[in-house]
């Protein structure tokens, strides 16, 4: 089965101790994949929202204390209407949230595997990250927070949402998600050299989404494996 990306809400604050995202309506049987990039990468991060559990899959800090990025899965049988609440208690510093919802990922164990890179020292443009996945047909999302330089998606990958900022100066913090489609198992590479406007502080993660096996039910097929419908801010 192909995994369909349905929509994607966003959220961000410039010092605030929570983050409310663009409510949304995620259906049952639905994966849902939430990133957090962070000034303040020490402030620990909670979720809520939408009747699901929610479950951190990596929490990524720059190598050089320069920010970090989390990514979390949200999972249940009969989702909510409603708004993700990203908590951070005691933060002051810019926080950058988006969501995806995802349909025709594998019901029983969507994730196939997960990655970080805590970035480069001293700073460097080419945010990017190794992952190997262990089933075919696999989905790839990688998230980066790369502060004030833009980020530019590689040929063979796809954008979601980049270059999505929050704050200003030298606490300015940017998020962007990206997909490619992992045709067999084995190690990929999402980013590249040069994919950022600049050198600076990045790090960066990545999900791989398991699919339906055929017949079990979720998204309809596609010619290709990967489909995103709309956006959401």
């Amino acid at each position: 089965m192909s995994n369909v990306i349905e929509e994607i809400v966003t959220g961000s604050t410039t010092s605030a101790e929570s983050v409310g995202l663009t409510p949304w309506t995620p259906q049952a049987g639905e994966f849902v994949l939430l990133f957090v990039a962070q000034r303040d990468e020490s402030i620990a991060i909670s979720v809520g929202g939408n009747g699901l559990s929610w479950i951190e899959l990596q929490n990524c800090d720059n190598v050089q204390g320069q920010g970090g990025i989390s990514v979390w899965k949200g999972e249940g049988a009969s989702p909510s209407t409603g708004q993700i609440t990203v908590t951070v208690t005691g933060n002051s510093k810019p926080v950058m949230c988006a969501a995806i919802r995802v349909s025709g990922a594998d019901g029983t164990s969507p994730v196939d595997n997960s990655a970080q890179d805590t970035g480069p020292n001293p700073d460097n443009n080419d945010m990017k990250i190794d992952i190997t996945t262990g089933v075919a047909s696999a989905l790839i999302v990688a998230g980066g927070t790369h502060r004030t330089k833009n980020f530019t998606v590689p040929g063979g990958e796809t954008e979601i949402s980049i270059n999505n900022t929050v704050g200003s100066g030298g606490d300015l913090t940017a998020l962007s998600l990206w997909s490619k489609q992992a045709a067999a198992a084995g190690s990929y590479t999402l980013g590249d050299d040069n994919d950022l406007s600049g050198d600076i502080d990045w790090c960066c993660v990545a999900v791989s989404i398991a699919p339906a096996a055929a017949g079990s039910g979720g998204a309809l097929p596609m010619a290709q494996n990967f489909y995103y419908r709309r956006r959401v801010s």
